[in-house]
């Protein structure tokens, strides 16, 4: 045997393999050691330094995060200190701590857990360094800024989850030059950091309409925009302007708007900004603004969020489904209502709800559910169940909607009797007038109500002692008082208290109730109401009367005279304007200057108050609210809400509403809307169907119990259930009244929508925006898909014969049954241009929808909605044209009777009559349509009449009407009245109370006197009859016998209870009035099904007053006509009364309305601060109820022209001789003789007159001049007079010779009607304006411009501006000098020469007289003298006789006039055709003008800008798509990445808040959850828990970026992605403990778990060297407590209750600790985990509770240098943290900096100790050799605080052991048992063997150990887990079983030392004994 030495060196640790291989120079176990930095190759290991407390912490502080400030040498903590969170500044100069914020500090608590890890990032930017911090917590990104100099923490959301209200528009005049159009506006607002809002909802249109309202006409208009409630840090907007041109969109960008104070203010002019054509899909696209997240790592400059939550599908449908949706109406004066639009009548609407966020994004769209019951049938097409042949099922023509409230008396039902009130059976209005003269309603319209304090200088509209301060000059000027209401009671107000004393007829029924309202109240409430806005009272100077209708007269003139003496007391009187008037109000204001307009009152803030502004501008279009107060005190079941801002509507949400743009106070906003009824939807239903689709959340279908079940819509009321508007106002302007305009007391009743129980679900607490929760949303209604093609009237037609064919000829005016037309022609010698009633159901029909759009769709069916009726006027026959200038022009006249009527009164129809279409054409101006078998059963001649559409109804279709079984239950009332008159006539009436029955019976009257007369009775009549002469007393008696009752269809038997009716006796004239009570007792006959015919013509409820204009009488028009035109002609005025039609709706059946469910668009109806929101609260639930006026119809003013040609037809004396006085009687007395000589002379010089054609020629008759034959023969009712009142008598058609003339010829009547249209017909536009024959004149009668209604307005107007003129028979009137002319050449012609005749007779005469020498001739004359003189005499006479006879035959005839007339061209002396020879028998007048003479036949004007009509169908939210994915899992990833800008250093703008919506990119879901995002030497790396992503990332491109990408930015921010380990199916390089990784200088480090390694990611992805460490790592790079509890959450968070990875880096010492803290359960232990708390044997314990679980954390350190790992240590982190020097700890409450080189192995006060296991062996012996002694070289250095040092001479380890795979020498001891150090870990070893030990040179030699264990036990057996080593079992037997023997020999050392002793150890050394061979 032989000595050898075995050298071993300390160059690192290798604990792999077998530890007989253990390369040389390496150790298997060390603890607590290092190594020397620069001493690498030395190979020698030294004592790890301490650390030493650096920095105190708050007590009990929990760091739960941190970042490094490298410029200020300072950390940023943030932790969690007495259950509060904070923000510190741990500085590494001072050492000391600094809390900067904490969470009371802060808008919101900072969210710390206290076990979960926050990552931190930091950015320093602008000139004066803002430094901030970056950070999420509970997946909220935040900010806050360090060292905030104003300490303002109040906005620490990183994105602002900021929404931007709605914008308010008001036009304005003056102040721009905007186009006509449609005009809207939208923000999205910035704050200083250049944070962006997505932009806010785009207001509701306003309409620029001036001029003659046509595109592309400029104006002078601007706009005002306004938003209010902004958030305050925000102080920059984008404002896009949408403008709506020809309906073409154009987006107008105002950028850099600044404002300031949360209200935003614009004048638009027109000429800023730029159009963008991309800003559509900007506006349109609420990207998410609020994002929440996992992760967020900067790059570049640039902060990037990564796992951002992404939107999440809500399930939403199941609380929409319980939605109650129904309908309110709302009162509009009518010249308001083109400010306003509502639903249309009878459609089928389609509704949803959509949620917004609080960052501007919203939901899909959730339709509401119909709840009202489902109709009986299919909705399939045909059966027996449809209407007639129309494929439309009967249900879907009914209207099943319900009223529920009237808010207001109804008079618009018998409203055609003017003034009768309307009650509704579904309220508890009688029919007895309001006893408190009030309108009764539902409650007070709080547009009058505010909260301002009354009294001097408080707003109007304040509220003081329950009076209501304010005017309102359209609803009426009392102010409202309010009292208090009990519980039950509902409150009254008077809404329109000037009407009920105008309206003479409702006093009368209001009685003196009303009038003791007014005597107790009038002026209490006027001066309440001057008290309250400042004013001087008035004293009582008034008496009041008793009660007559003319004292209430006389009250309201004393009514309005205290209005204005209101007026004048608050210094309010008008000025002229140009004068511009201040009054003081003393309301506070501050910004000098600032004009506001509540209403169309304005105010200016002058000197610090707000002063009224008189002679303003007054802003029209104004946005409003409607708004409701709520409850002054909370109750029960009105809990108490925390208020939003002063001034505001309380909003439980949060959330508030600017009740006013003054804050406190109030200036209410006129003529808003009132509640007008309320009711519930009708039903409607698609053959589409809800999808049944599962939602993934719940595992249910998405709409719950409807999925599966057809679309249900919501039925819009009919026109018959609730009309659209009421009006009080009669008649039209006229000569006598020009100021009776049609529109006065009118109002429109717009149908909204209200919405009650809406809640906010749970799962939208935290995303839903407080101010503006939700949004109410429709179907665009549009030409596909509207079932309502249009609302008009109908006007009926006529039949005529044109050569022995049938024509059918639209009625005159309305519905007149005057059937006369100038086409009708039957044939031969019949011209009678008289018509006759027609059985076929064929109208004309004008709506605004098909005039102004031209919508040519046919309808299916057509509704009946309502019977109009109204007043007109005629306003004459003719128009009288100016005198001419000079005597040589002619004088044209104009023939043509005008008219108009105001069609402003209704008789309902609650059920609309259902007609179906069987033709519908298109009837043009001027034209002739031709008939169609299978549309039109007859031709239309449509001649001289404007366009319209040509309709026929189809009729005779048969159907089967079954009846109930007969019963005989009931009760029959029979009411008798009798009368007797004083002339001894009798009348006796009967009627019963059964509706649609009929009662026959017999009966007898007799008297005491003897008389009795039998009679009967059918049931159909008033029974008259004259009693005998000889009887004349009263009827006493009346018996009745066989009485039957039809009813139903049965027949009934009735037992009268009393069968004698009688009176006592008495006389002369009384009424007498019984009621006999009547029982059906049997039935004589069943019900039989009746066949009935459905279709068919519409009668009035009225029958036209007087004989038709008809050849057949009028038989068969069942009631279809009216007077609306009546052709006499004496009275050129009247009155026209009894003027109908019936207003219909044309209607299609479109089952598949609206198409699919699926995805379908919806557009909003309106903003939320405009739905006058209700909150209450029920069951702990909040509750919405709100109201909506809004919608796509609007209610207009309707009116149209009429024309036709009545008749060419005159009398045969059209130019009246002129009279010229002679017609008027002689004064005095008179006798027979001067009356004749007057007769004679009248008689002789009217002949002259007529003979010399001395006539009026082409002039127009005078009204009322009964001699002027053109106004007595030249009527269709010959002598008939005006029209003044109902009882003015019509007389028959005219007769004889001219049945047919009506010397007017043309008829014009406008037609005023109020309809629901889709265009907004306020704005119907106008254009040229040429006067003459030629000429157009391009407008309406709404919009005259520059022409007048009628010539008689005013009275004597030139007719040639007068709009109703227009379309005339043009007169001409001869020049002067062509009448004298004429006059003098009739004259020569017939009394000239007649004359002249007679002047040659007489001297014929005078001849013969001097021939006989003045004397009888003397006796004796030749023969030849008296021949002579007879020839004389002859001739004479002969002249003279043909002088009379000359004059004789011109005076008679007029054939030489008409030669003259000829000659002269002079005109109208004669008719223009004689159509039959006098005596030949024929039809009609013989006398006719030419029609070519009708001249100016023009169509009516409809000219409509298309964007007035403009919807805010440009954002648009979709419905449930088909896939909608709602499974919600916030714990699971999304792989999402988001970049902000790049922030420039110098700008104090915070780019890092700036997230623009393409700066995203989605990393693949398949390669695990991203966990950290890594830049990297220019390269982005997503690692993910599985893979490592390289993505391509652009955020420092240097380019000028466009305008789109300024806002959008740049769509290739993040490029391609790349998988590194892409085609690695397991995966690699993965990381789940992100917290655990850094990025360092020398590359991103991290842990791999699953693969158990710690790898760093520099140039490439490696390891770090694990040379002998893989099998420690692969053992122990894992979790313990994971393989026990899978679920166990509590991973990579840095905290005691959780397991998690460290590192950290020595750059001192180029050292890098790693570091693993876990647990294992201890072996036997019953350990159970449920997902919080363990479970220990039964009861509850803590994760490293040392009784149930083993620590299995350690700590081991790599030599960066040595590239190998080291030691592993006894000391536990908190925290690492390390700078570019040194490491620090956080251990408890301290800070602990790791430099310390006085301190050794000591670390937070603990001294550990040194272990360290050295397998040792030899290459170069392979036989087993024998251990002799071990060396070990190195020294124990003391160390001195000076910094000196000296070497002690004591062992460098005081425990040691030896052992081998079979032998052990257990611990052995080399020190002094009395040396006990209480510090010392090693107390516990067992040391009872103490060896010796002696220094030899430079190390200690050990030569005393042997084997203590026998063969059979293991040599290490059990894990010392304070040592944290494996080692004997210290109670087991020792035996000293020789020395050891093998080929290799491991060696442990243990030492304790004090702080300040380090150890070098440098060497060891073996002496063996080598085993010989063999």
């Amino acid at each position: 045997m032989a000595n050898v030495n075995i050298f071993g060196r300390f160059l690192s640790m290798f604990s792999d393999g077998i530890k007989q291989e253990q390369p040389e120079n390496t150790v298997s176990d060390a603890i607590g050691w290092t190594v020397v930095k620069g001493a690498e190759g030395a190979a020698y290991y030294t004592s790890e330094t301490g650390n030493k407390k650096w920095i105190d912490l708050p007590e009990g502080y929990n760091l739960r995060g941190k970042v490094y400030l490298e410029e200020y040498d300072q950390w940023v903590y943030m932790g969690i200190t007495q259950g509060r969170g904070e923000v510190g500044i741990a500085d590494e100069k001072t050492k000391t701590y600094t809390t900067i914020v904490t969470d009371d500090d802060l808008d919101r608590p900072l969210g710390l857990q206290d076990c979960i890890w926050t990552q931190i990032r930091v950015n320093v930017h602008a000139r004066c360094t803002r430094i901030k911090i970056y950070f999420q917590t509970n997946n909220i990104y935040r900010v806050i800024e360090l060292f905030d100099p104003c300490k303002d923490y109040s906005n620490t959301l990183l994105m602002k989850p900021t929404a931007v209200s709605i914008l308010q528009i008001t036009t304005v005049k003056g102040i721009g030059t905007l186009d006509n159009g449609a005009y809207r506006a939208c923000l999205r607002i910035m704050d200083d950091d250049g944070n962006d809002t997505n932009f806010g909802p785009t207001s509701q249109p306003v309409y620029i309409a001036d001029g003659d309202y046509r595109v592309s006409e400029t104006t002078t208009y601007g706009l005002v925009i306004e938003g209010f409630n902004l958030p305050p840090e925000y102080n920059l907007g984008e404002l896009v302007i949408q403008e709506t041109f020809d309906g073409g969109d154009k987006y107008k960008v105002i950028n850099d708007v600044g404002f300031g104070g949360g209200y935003f203010h614009y004048q638009y002019t027109g000429s800023e900004g730029y159009y963008s054509e991309s800003k559509l899909a900007d506006i349109n696209n609420k990207y998410q603004r609020y994002f929440r997240g996992e992760g967020l790592e900067e790059v570049e400059g640039s902060l990037i969020l990564f796992n951002v939550e992404l939107t999440r599908n809500f399930n939403l449908q199941q609380y929409v489904n319980k939605f109650k949706l129904g309908y309110r109406r709302w009162l509009v004066p009518i010249k308001d209502a083109k400010y306003y639009k509502g639903l249309k009548e009878n459609e089928n609407y389609d509704f949803s709800i959509r949620f917004n966020g609080i960052d501007g994004t919203r939901t899909i769209a959730f339709p509401f559910i119909n709840h009202m019951t489902e109709p009986e049938g299919s909705v399939a097409p045909g059966g027996a169940g449809n209407c007639q042949s129309c494929l439309v099922p009967v249900w879907a023509t009914k209207d099943t909607s319900e009223r529920t409230k009237l808010f207001i008396n109804d008079i618009n039902e018998v409203s055609q009797n003017f003034r009768d009130t309307f009650t509704s059976e579904n309220t508890n209005i009688t029919g007895e007038v309001n006893p408190t003269g009030r309108i009764a309603t539902k409650e007070q319209p709080t547009s009058y109500v505010c909260t301002g304090t009354c009294g001097p200088g408080s707003i109007p509209g304040g509220s003081c002692n329950g009076t209501i301060c304010g005017v309102d000059p359209e609803f009426g000027t009392l102010p409202r008082t309010t009292q208090p209401l009990n519980e039950n009671e509902e409150p009254t107000y008077n809404t329109d208290v000037e009407n009920l004393i105008s309206n003479t007829q409702f006093v009368r029924d209001a009685g003196k109730a009303i009038y003791i309202a007014f005597q107790e109240n009038l002026l209490e409430l006027t001066n309440a109401t001057i008290r309250c806005c400042g004013g001087t009272e008035i004293e009582k100077d008034f008496d009041y009367p008793d009660i007559t209708l003319d004292t209430m007269n006389v009250v309201k003139d004393y009514f309005l005279e205290v209005v204005d003496r209101i007026n004048a007391a608050n210094e309010v009187s008008k000025t002229p304007f140009n004068e511009v008037k201040y009054i003081n109000t003393g309301w506070p204001c501050t910004s000098p200057g600032e004009i506001r307009c509540p209403g169309d009152e304005c105010y200016e803030c002058r000197n610090g108050t707000w002063q009224y502004k008189n002679n303003h501008i007054i802003y029209r279009n104004r946005a409003t609210k409607f708004e409701r107060t709520p409850p002054a005190q909370p109750s029960e079941s009105q809990p108490s809400f925390a208020p939003g801002n002063s001034g505001g509507t309380t909003n439980p949400l949060g959330g508030s509403f600017e009740a006013n743009p003054f804050g406190n106070g109030c200036i209410p906003e006129l003529n808003r809307p009132i509640p007008y009824s309320e009711g519930w939807f009708g039903y409607w239903e698609t053959n589409q169907r809800y999808p049944e689709n599962i939602g993934r959340d719940d595992c249910k279908p998405i709409f719950r119990e409807y999925a599966g079940k057809n679309v249900r819509l919501y039925k819009v009321p009919s026109l018959g259930k609730e009309m659209n508007f009421v009006s009080l106002q009669d008649g039209v302007p006229n000569v006598n009244d020009i100021g009776n305009d049609e529109n006065n007391k009118t109002y429109a009743i717009f149908t909204g929508i209200r919405i009650e129980d809406i809640i906010i679900p749970a799962e939208l607490a935290e995303w839903v925006n407080p101010k503006d929760p939700f949004t109410i949303m429709y179907s665009e209604r549009d030409e596909a898909n509207k079932t309502v093609i249009s609302t008009g009237i109908l006007h009926g037609t006529f039949a005529g014969d044109i050569q022995n064919e049938e024509f059918l000829f639209p009625k005159h005016a309305v519905n007149s049954w005057e059937y006369y037309d100038v086409s009708i022609n039957p044939g031969g010698n019949n011209t009678l241009r008289r018509g006759r009633s027609t059985p076929i159901p064929a109208y004309i029909y004008h709506s605004p929808d098909y005039h102004i759009y031209g919508n040519k769709t046919l309808a299916q069916y057509t509704l009946v909605q309502a019977e109009l009726n109204g007043i007109g006027t005629r306003h004459g026959h003719y128009a009288e044209s100016d005198q001419p200038d000079t005597w040589t022009q002619p004088k044209y006249n104009n023939c043509g009777t005008r008219q108009g009527i105001n069609l402003n009164h209704y008789i309902p129809k609650e059920q609309p009559v259902t007609l179906c279409v069987k033709g519908m054409a298109e009837a043009f101006a001027d034209t002739i349509i031709g008939k169609d078998d299978l549309m039109f059963s007859r031709s239309l001649i449509n001649l001289y009449r404007e366009t319209s559409q040509y309709v026929e109804f189809k009729v005779g279709e048969s159907y089967v009407e079954e009846c109930p079984p007969c019963s005989d239950n009931g009760i029959v009332l029979l009411n008798v009245i009798a009368n007797l008159f004083e002339d001894g006539t009798w009348t006796v009436n009967f009627n019963s109370n059964v509706q649609g029955g009929k009662l026959k019976f017999n009966y007898v009257l007799s008297n005491f006197g003897g008389y009795q007369q039998v009679l009967n009775y059918d049931g159909d009549t008033d029974i008259t009859f004259n009693t005998e002469p000889t009887s004349p007393e009263s009827i006493d008696r009346m018996y009745f016998y066989d009485m039957v009752l039809s009813f139903g269809g049965c027949t009934y038997n009735v037992q009268l209870q009393q069968d004698t009716w009688e009176t006592e006796p008495g006389n002369g004239p009384l009424q007498q009035t019984s009621s006999i009570v009547l029982i059906p007792n049997e039935v004589l006959s069943e019900c039989d099904p009746v066949v009935n015919f459905r279709g068919g013509k519409l009668g009035f409820s009225t029958p036209p007053k007087g004989p038709y204009g008809s050849t057949n009488g009028g038989a068969g028009d069942n009631n279809e006509s009216d007077n609306s035109f009546i052709g006499d002609t004496v009275d050129h005025w009247s009155m026209i009364l009894n003027n109908r039609a019936h207003l219909v709706t044309m209607m299609r059946y479109l089952p598949n309305q609206y198409g699919s469910i699926i995805s379908r668009p919806y557009i909003q109806f309106d903003s939320f601060d405009h739905y006058n929101p209700i909150y209450s609260q029920k069951n702990g639930q909040i509750k919405i109820s709100v109201e909506i006026m809004n919608g796509d119809s609007f209610i207009g003013q309707f009116n149209y022209k009429r024309s036709a040609f009545v008749s060419d037809k005159v009398n045969e004396e059209i130019s009246p001789t002129v009279t010229l006085g002679v017609d008027l009687e002689v004064g005095g007395l008179t006798n027979w003789i001067t009356d004749l000589f007057l007769d004679i002379f009248k008689g002789i010089f009217k002949t002259i007159l007529r003979v010399i054609g001395y006539e009026l020629i082409g002039t127009v008759p005078k009204s009322g001049d009964a001699s002027d034959p053109r106004n007595i023969f030249g009527g269709l009712r010959g002598p008939m007079r005006a029209i003044t009142d109902i009882n003015s008598p019509i007389l028959p058609p005219s007769g004889g010779e001219t049945p047919d003339a009506f010397f007017p010829h043309m008829l014009k009547t406008y037609i005023n009607a109020y309809l629901s249209s889709d265009a907004n017909l306020n704005y119907r536009g106008t254009g040229t304006i040429l006067l003459g024959d030629d000429g157009v004149a391009e407008v309406y009668r709404s919009k005259l411009k520059t022409t007048t209604l009628d010539s008689t307005m005013p009275e004597g107007f030139n007719w040639v501006r007068a709009w109703l003129n227009r379309i005339y028979f043009k007169m001409k009137e001869p020049s002067r000098w062509k009448m004298l002319l004429r006059l003098l050449l009739n004259f020569l012609w017939i009394y000239y020469i007649g004359i002249y005749f007679l002047i040659l007779g007489v001297d014929w005469f005078q001849k013969a007289y001097a021939t006989a020498g003045g004397g009888l001739p003397a006796d004796g004359v030749d023969v030849t003298y008296y021949v002579g003189l007879a020839l004389k005499l002859l001739i004479g006479s002969f002249f003279i006789l043909l002088g009379f006879a000359w004059i004789n035959l011109w005076a008679n005839t007029d054939f030489m006039k008409k030669v003259i007339d000829k000659i002269l061209s002079i005109e109208w002396a004669f008719p223009d055709k004689i159509l039959r020879a006098k005596g030949v028998v024929g039809l009609g007048s013989r006398w006719a003008m030419h029609t070519d003479r009708c001249v100016q036949l023009e169509d009516n004007y409809f000219y409509y800008d298309p964007d007035y009509s403009k919807t805010n169908n440009n954002e648009v939210t979709f419905g449930i798509p088909f896939f909608y994915d709602t499974e919600y899992c916030p714990k699971k990833f999304t792989n999402r990445i988001m970049s902000a800008l790049k922030q420039d250093p110098s700008s104090p703008i915070d780019a890092w808040r700036q997230f623009k919506p393409n700066h995203y990119a989605d990393i693949p879901r398949n390669r695990g959850k991203i966990t950290r995002l890594v830049p990297l030497n220019g390269r982005l790396i997503a690692h993910t828990t599985d893979t490592m992503i390289q993505i391509s990332y652009n955020g420092d491109i240097q380019r000028q970026m466009t305008n789109e990408e300024l806002l959008l930015g740049r769509m290739y921010m993040f490029g391609r992605s790349v998988d590194i380990y892409g085609s690695v199916m397991e995966g690699w390089g993965g990381n789940k403990d992100p917290n655990s990784s850094e990025i360092t200088p020398l590359g991103y480090f991290y842990f791999d778990r699953d693969a158990r390694r710690f790898k760093f990611l520099a140039g490439g992805d490696q390891e770090l060297p694990l040379t002998g460490m893989d099998e420690f790592f692969d053992d122990n790079l894992k979790f313990f407590i994971l393989d026990a509890f899978p679920n166990f959450p509590i991973t990579d968070q840095k905290c005691n209750k959780g397991v998690h990875f460290d590192f950290a880096i020595d750059h001192g010492n180029d050292i890098i600790y790693l570091y693993k803290q876990d647990w294992k359960v201890r072996p036997g232990k019953n350990v159970t985990y449920n997902g919080s708390i363990f479970n220990c044997d039964g009861v509850n314990c803590k994760l490293g509770d040392p009784k149930y679980f083993i620590n299995a954390s350690y700590l081991i350190s790599y030599s960066l240098r040595r590239q190998s790992y080291i030691s592993r240590h006894y000391w536990r982190p908190d925290v690492f943290l390390w700078n570019r020097f040194n490491i620090y700890t956080k251990m408890g409450d301290t800070i602990c900096n790791h430099d310390e080189k006085l301190v050794y192995n000591n670390f937070n006060g603990i001294q550990y100790p040194y272990f360290i296991e050295i397998p040792l062996k030899t290459s170069q012996l392979h036989n087993t050799w024998i251990l002799k002694n071990i060396k070990v070289i190195g020294e124990v250095i003391e160390v001195y605080p000076d910094g000196t040092w000296k070497e002690l001479d004591i062992p460098i380890f005081e425990t040691f052991m030896v052992y081998n795979g079979r032998q052990n020498s257990g611990w052995l001891n080399f020190r002094e048992k009395s040396k006990v150090d209480d510090n010392n870990l090693l107390n516990d070893i067992n040391e009872e063997i103490q060896v010796k030990w002696a220094r030899k040179g430079n190390g200690m030699v050990i030569e005393e150990f042997k084997n203590e264990l026998s063969d059979s036990v293991k040599s290490i057996d059990i894990l010392d887990e304070k040592l944290d080593i494996y080692s004997l079992i210290d109670s087991r037997p020792r035996n000293n079983n020789g020395v050891f023997e093998d080929d290799y020999v491991v060696v442990r050392f243990l030492t304790h030392k004090q702080p300040n002793q380090k150890i070098h150890l440098r060497k060891i050394l073996l002496e063996i004994d080598t085993e010989q061979d063999g």
